[in-house]
């Protein structure tokens, strides 16, 4: 009876790791820095994480960039706590955004040096955000660079990727 519960544990264990694999949920962060000019326009949001707000901002914006070429879903995100986010949700583009949408209240021109990476595990096993801020500043430090920690910006290129972008001082 024990060597049946072993197998059957151990087979669980296998299956349970193969999946967390499949999601991504193994990925090693790859760092790069580049200088790069970003445009964001989005509608601020501060509050709380549960406020149903933010979901529709998200989805609002998930739409006017699905709908119109060139730009990209982003949030543009402060310092935050446990409970708050002080976030911008909305759309950016590499070059200047012209087109007014009502919703949008923010917009913001964004450049200069910045560490990135491409996070392309699936929601369920994605990293939280301090251990990407972490792991950007262990990068920094061994690059002699220091990250500017007022904001950070992330860029959903697809259902799977994410480009997260944090500001060099």
């Amino acid at each position: 009876m024990k060597k049946v519960l072993i197998v059957v544990i151990s087979v669980l264990g296998l299956l349970v790791f193969s999946v967390y694999y499949y999601l991504g949920g193994t990925e090693d962060f790859v760092f790069t820095q580049v200088n790069k000019a970003l445009y964001l326009k989005g509608e601020a949001f501060k509050g709380s994480y549960n406020d149903s707000k933010i979901e529709s901002l998200f989805v609002n914006a998930r739409q006017i960039s699905t709908e119109n070429d060139g730009y990209k879903l982003a949030i543009l995100s402060y310092p935050m706590n446990e409970t708050k986010v002080d976030q911008v949700v909305g759309i950016v583009s590499n070059s200047e955004i012209n087109n007014d949408w009502e919703s949008f209240d923010t917009s913001r021109e964004l450049n200069g040096n910045f560490i990135t990476t491409t996070i392309t595990a699936h929601n369920l096993v994605m990293p939280k955000p301090n251990e990407v801020l972490e792991a950007a500043q262990e990068y920094a430090a061994l690059q002699d660079l220091e990250i500017d920690e007022s904001y950070t910006i992330e860029v959903y290129e697809g259902e799977r990727k994410l480009l997260v972008y944090f500001p060099i001082k």
